[in-house]
């Protein structure tokens, strides 16, 4: 639930734009999860799997991710899961410049960046989004 506090950090000018972010915007976008981090590294009552999943939600096993451009192994159990969970969130979340997709066309989606995301947790994700009523 905390993966993305750094947001609270970034300008509402920028987080509600409307359209597409220019690379500045973007790259002030991508400053959230440090931001994250930083909020929570010092807190005594959250485990470190939650500050690792803070950091790296948006670490792709391909390495096109950030903030650190981690490779497979180098992202942590946590970091995949919450990858995978926050862009199933992100595509099925109304937001300001975007209807929210259905969970069929948002999981075709994900299933198509192959490379990405852990298979066997997305397989583990979609048997559990059928289980859901």
């Amino acid at each position: 639930m905390l993966h993305d506090l750094g947001k609270s950090q970034i300008p509402h000018e920028i987080l509600n734009k409307q359209g597409k972010l220019n690379d500045t915007e973007y790259n002030i976008i991508k400053q959230h999860v440090l931001f994250g981090y930083e909020l929570l590294e010092n807190q005594k009552e959250f485990p470190k799997d939650s500050l690792t999943a803070v950091l790296q939600h948006h670490e792709k096993l391909s390495g096109k991710g950030y903030p650190f451009g981690l490779k497979a192994d180098e992202i942590k159990l946590f970091g995949r899961i919450t990858a995978i969970a926050d862009c199933y969130d992100a595509l099925t979340t109304r937001r300001p410049y975007k209807p929210p997709l259905t969970s069929y066309f948002a999981l075709s989606i994900i299933v198509k960046e192959k490379g990405d995301y852990d298979p066997e947790l997305l397989k583990a994700f979609i048997k559990m989004l059928g289980k859901i009523k």
